[in-house]
């Protein structure tokens, strides 16, 4: 206990700064993985310190684990006001693989919150509609830590406000978030494709698009024997990553907590110096950037900076990335809410699983790094031959039928 105190003493939250706040919002998948939590966390706690302000969170999936989940960091943060909205298609809001059971349900029986279900907020598309009308131009910088099925929305509705309006995007890119989950959120053909369209068609370079693909530092140290600070049940970051870890795979996280691609990349979207996102925990490198259609190729030429584009590497210190973002998750808010959460259930809760078993192979070393959902199973005669994404866009879509063939793809690709 000793050692949490003097560790909890040895860190001190940022200094705030005196810069204009940048106007964000964040597009998140929250409700699956639990580093879009941190990810809010890293959002509110800079908004506490001046840097930005939060004018808008849409969940690009329709699971209702996502809307209720910012809905519940938002009013911990003391920013239930910010206006929310949701992806309103069946993408993501097929119940599969044990979500009922996962640490949303933790958070939803324990802290206050008054959203129940996506029907209780408006669209994703007239939240970003409201947000960008209202933003000066040039002002708005997006953080888009999942699926891009909200951007492809956005471009295919108001290509024009979004060129006017939009200063950034900061995508959390890779096979995954770009191959629309590959087949794990449920029927992907509201998806499928989007990533390809989104970058292709962001009016670039009048709109600077950075792409981060980096977690390779673990945040949530709480759940380890090394914290920064301390954990707190009433606390709903660290109440999720705790439920999280433990419901998660074996390797999901380790002593240092879960990877930190969603956090790494909001950080970025508001720290991030313009002309590639030149900050304390990296660098974005000028290139031409394009993805496949299946969004699991990506393509970027080096030797052509006109497209205001631009590749994010970490520093090489890792250690500080992670004492950066970890201090941040430690930060107390300065908005909370005053009610303590409710008292900690004491029935076990079921385990929760995502759609790759633990005792499934692994991904080879080759796997791109955002592999990132479990590991993925490599196995002969696979429906529709081109991977479990492929396989899961044959699948019919009554919910019985659906499940079945998910699983048929899930073990032969």
């Amino acid at each position: 206990m000793l050692s949490l105190v003097l560790a909890a003493q040895a860190w001190s939250p940022p200094v705030s700064s005196t810069a204009a706040p940048v106007q964000l919002i964040i597009d998140t998948d929250l409700g699956f993985d639990v580093d879009d939590v941190g990810a809010l966390s890293v959002a509110h706690a800079l908004a506490d310190n001046g840097n930005v302000d939060i004018i808008g969170v849409v969940c690009n999936t329709g699971r209702d684990a996502c809307i209720v989940g910012v809905d519940i960091i938002n009013t911990y943060y003391g920013r239930a006001s910010t206006p929310i909205g949701s992806f309103k298609g069946r993408f993501g809001s097929y119940t599969d693989n044990g979500q009922d059971s996962h640490y949303v349900n933790d958070l939803k029986s324990r802290f206050p919150h008054t959203v129940n279900s996506r029907n209780d907020v408006q669209s994703a598309l007239d939240v970003y509609k409201t947000a960008l009308q209202n933003a000066a131009d040039k002002s708005v910088t997006i953080a888009s830590i999942g699926e891009t099925t909200n951007l492809q929305d956005l471009l295919r509705n108001e290509m024009d406000l979004v060129r006017q309006k939009v200063k950034r995007v900061v995508y959390m890119d890779g096979d995954f978030n770009f191959g629309c989950a590959d087949g794990s959120y449920g029927p992907n053909d509201e998806c499928w494709e989007s990533a390809e369209y989104v970058v292709a068609n962001m009016p670039s370079p009048d709109v600077e698009q950075i792409f981060q693909l980096h977690g390779d530092n673990h945040n949530g140290w709480w759940v380890g024997n090394d914290a920064k600070c301390g954990m707190d049940w009433n606390n709903p970051v660290k109440v999720a990553y705790s439920k999280a870890c433990q419901q998660m795979w074996g390797g999901a996280c380790d002593n240092y907590g879960r990877d930190s691609w969603d956090p790494n990349t909001v950080y970025v979207a508001i720290m991030g110096a313009s002309g590639g996102g030149q900050c304390n925990i990296g660098s974005g490198v000028d290139c031409a950037y394009s993805v496949s259609d299946d969004g699991k190729t990506e393509y970027r030429n080096y030797n052509d900076h006109s497209k205001n584009m631009h590749d994010f590497r970490l520093i090489g210190d890792i250690s500080s990335v992670g004492n950066t973002i970890e201090a941040l998750l430690c930060q107390a808010p300065k908005l909370g809410a005053k009610s303590a959460a409710a008292p900690l259930a004491v029935a076990a809760q079921p385990a929760f699983h995502y759609k790759y078993a633990a005792n499934h192979t692994l991904p080879s070393p080759q796997a791109p790094v955002s592999a990132r959902k479990g590991p993925h199973v490599h196995a002969k005669a696979c429906p529709g031959g081109k991977g479990a994404g492929e396989c899961m866009r044959l699948c019919p879509s009554a919910a019985t039928a659906f499940k079945a063939c998910v699983e048929e793809c899930s073990t032969r690709c």
